[in-house]
């Protein structure tokens, strides 16, 4: 399906997923210290942890990151919007209980379409190009980095930063654009970046997915 990526993880002879290695904790931790304020997922997973099914996808709004000597298990049935530039880093055990009739789906995100708002990071890195101009658009910054088939434009006061990847560091963007009064530019200081879809490549194309 051209709207979904699906991994599905089934052991060869339906045995439950293997116990937790050695160093891991004997009984399950609160979980919701991977839950942000909003509900949605990101941050650090500490010995045993299991993501629960539930009806409505799990939002993936930053990195979560499985520490080592820890496990995420993650429920049959389960589904995650990954926001755009969000990964799961795995330096543990992820166990993934998908199944044939209860799939682990991972929807893409719905930012694609060129000058769509993606995100306010404080984070500038992989930069591949960039350029300055007063008054700056988010519409101009979007053009250039298009045109170069950039997926990502972010503007941060007159300048413009084009880049395949961006990490998504939550910040306050307030800036209002120079040539656009209706439209934000990241913020001066502290320093904030607008991140913004080109429509030359879906962003979550960009999503770097499970590592390993």
């Amino acid at each position: 399906d051209a709207d979904e990526m699906q991994l599905l993880f089934v052991a060869d002879d339906g045995a439950p997923p293997p116990r937790p290695c050695a160093g891991l904790l004997s009984e399950e931790e609160d979980f919701s210290g991977i839950f942000l304020a909003d509900g949605s997922l990101g941050g650090y997973v500490k010995g045993l942890v299991t993501l629960p099914y539930q009806a409505t996808p799990y939002r993936i709004a930053a990195d979560i990151r499985v520490g080592a000597n820890s496990m995420l298990v993650v429920a049959a049935g389960v589904s995650f919007e990954p926001d755009a530039g969000a990964s799961i880093v795995n330096f543990g055990s992820l166990i993934l209980n998908g199944t044939a009739d209860a799939r682990i789906v991972f929807t893409r995100p719905t930012t694609s379409t060129a000058g769509n708002y993606i995100a306010c990071t404080n984070t500038n890195t992989g930069q591949a190009r960039n350029f300055y101009n007063n008054p700056m658009t988010v519409d101009l910054c979007v053009a250039k980095c298009r045109e170069q088939y950039y997926p990502y434009a972010m503007v941060r006061t007159d300048y413009c930063y084009c880049n395949f990847q961006f990490t998504n560091v939550p910040a306050n963007c307030g800036y209002i654009c120079r040539g656009n009064s209706s439209q934000v530019c990241g913020n001066s200081s502290p320093a904030a970046y607008s991140v913004y879809a080109t429509g030359q490549m879906d962003p979550a194309d960009s999503w770097e997915g499970i590592r390993f």
